[in-house]
């Protein structure tokens, strides 16, 4: 048995490693590596959570699921994102911070640009903030400011 640190773009857990998995995986496994990492959590009020893993398997072992599965039309792919709308009801907001945030986790190539309904004022985000154009972004910034103030183009 043997306990990992894992982390992601959220942060870091603990995960606890049986010797089956271990005496399989073991010698694959290196810092750094990307698992795919199935298993459950186990969250008691007086610990931190822990991920107890029932299997793993390297990211380069992993097959990529058929976009199209057999008898389906493949589904029409949606254009790629070319900038973000997000309007705030002022400046001193602070659903702005919470939003910036979310940016700064999610980055990419994609021009933000804010609207501050107070002044009226349009500004680009400095590009540290631009996003990925994800719709995993899209349904947060949404959860933190509302449908109708966040606009993908």
């Amino acid at each position: 048995m043997a306990v990992a640190v894992i982390e992601d773009l959220s942060g870091t857990l603990e995960m606890l490693i049986f010797s089956n998995v271990l005496s399989r995986m073991g010698p694959r496994l290196e810092a750094g590596a990307i698992c795919v990492i199935r298993g459950r959590i186990s969250a008691r009020e007086d610990e931190e959570p822990t991920v107890i893993c029932q299997d793993l398997e390297t990211a380069d072992s992993v097959k990529a699921p058929d976009p199209s599965p057999a008898g389906k039309e493949p589904a029409e792919r949606k254009q790629p994102v070319s900038a973000v709308y997000l309007r705030f009801s002022s400046e001193s907001d602070p659903s702005v911070e919470r939003c910036s945030a979310l940016l700064r986790v999610l980055s990419g190539r994609v021009p933000v640009h804010f609207y501050y309904a107070d002044t009226a004022t349009h500004l680009m985000a400095p590009s540290s903030l631009f996003c990925d154009g994800s719709e995993a972004l899209r349904t947060r910034l949404a959860s933190v400011l509302g449908e109708k103030n966040v606009v993908f183009k």
